[in-house]
Order: structure tokens, then C-alpha cells, then sequence
């Protein structure tokens, strides 16, 4: 948000218009021209998208307390069998047409709740109505106090840093300032590597 902030002082006559989608809903919007730029992971991007790497968030697989002593989890690694009865608490494709779910870190098997955002996600593990991967930084309070627990879960990315990416799409005309924001946020970009 910080970059976003200076964009907006330095450029304060230009309007953003930010919306939020999730998993391939972020590059639907692209291909629909619902939208010039998009910020996301990257699911769904192949050629005809430019990318740059904006910044990683540390992803972590959390419980309720609660939920966790229900568990008898005595080992430092929770067994996939012992969470299929508790729910997995995932964010809603946004995409109209995709062809998957889009997710990623799910469990093979097992019950699973759908929810349209990561506060909806947050509020459910802390009432302990089940376990799910949720960025770090978005709980960090939670962790801190003690209302979340981070666990491992065997055979499964309990943790990792997840790479977020600003897109676009690459034969698609730019406007003005859709091309002031791109360079922009790319030159606080501190990654390279990326497919411009």
C-alpha cells in the first residue's frame, strides 16, 4: 500500500479504481478487459502476460487453540487423516469460466469450506470452525496473542513465500496512466528475473 500511496502523491489527479479478485478471477478481469493491470500470484499467466515481482508474503497454516487440543495432535507434524473431519477453509475462485478450483495447497481429501475473502477466512479460525493456510501478515496479532496456532501438516506446504506479481496483459494497449503506474510500481520492484 505504501507504493500505491507515493503513486498517489506523485500522480494525485490520477483515479485508481482497486478491486479485488482471487485465484484465476485476477486474470479473467485481464483477458475480459475488465482492467489494464492486475496484482496477484501467479496462477494462470503463460506469454501472454508481462509480470514483474512486486514482493513475497510468508504464507502460514494456522488453527484455532481450541480446534487444535480437539486434535490430540502429539506429534510436531499434524497427519492429513487427522484434519479430513475438520474443515479446510478456502477463498472462492473468483473466475466466471475457470476450469479448476485454482488452488494450490489443499488437501487431497477431506472437508472443505468455501468463503469470498481472507476476512471472512480469518473470522472463521478464530471461532474454530477449522484449519487453512492464510497470510502471515494478515494474522500476525492473532499469532502473537495466541488466538491463532501455526502447525505443520505432514506431506503438505504448511509455509512459504509466495510470490505476488503485478500483470498485464502483453499485446494490450496501455492507457496513460495505466503506463505512469506500471513503470512506476516496477521501479520499486526489488526482484528481477521478471518476464517484462
Amino acid at each position: 500500500m505504501t507504493r500505491i500511496k507515493a503513486f498517489q502523491n506523485q500522480y494525485p489527479d490520477i483515479a485508481l479504481d482497486i478491486t479485488t479478485d482471487h485465484l484465476h478471477g485476477i486474470q479473467e478481469k485481464l483477458a475480459k478487459n475488465k482492467c489494464e493491470i492486475a496484482i496477484g500470484p501467479r496462477y494462470g499467466l503463460d506469454d501472454r502476460h508481462a509480470f514483474i515481482q512486486l514482493n513475497k508474503i510468508s504464507m502460514i497454516t494456522v488453527i484455532s487453540p481450541s480446534l487444535l487440543s480437539n486434535l490430540n495432535a502429539n506429534d510436531t507434524k499434524i497427519k492429513q487423516q487427522s484434519l479430513y473431519a475438520v474443515p479446510q477453509i478456502l477463498v472462492t475462485n473468483t473466475a466466471e469460466n475457470s476450469p479448476e478450483n485454482g488452488h494450490r495447497y489443499i488437501l487431497p481429501t477431506g472437508k472443505r469450506w468455501y468463503v469470498n475473502d481472507f476476512l471472512a477466512k480469518k473470522a472463521m479460525l478464530l471461532h474454530g470452525l477449522g484449519w487453512a493456510r492464510m497470510p502471515k501478515h494478515c494474522i500476525q496479532a492473532e499469532l502473537d496473542n495466541g488466538q491463532l496456532i501455526p502447525i505443520e501438516v505432514e506431506n503438505f506446504t504448511s509455509h512459504n513465500q509466495l510470490p505476488i506479481f503485478m500483470i498485464r496483459l502483453r499485446h494490450q494497449t496501455q492507457s496513460y496512466q495505466a503506463n505512469l503506474f506500471w513503470e512506476m510500481m516496477k521501479s520499486f520492484s526489488p526482484f528481477t528475473g521478471s518476464d517484462l
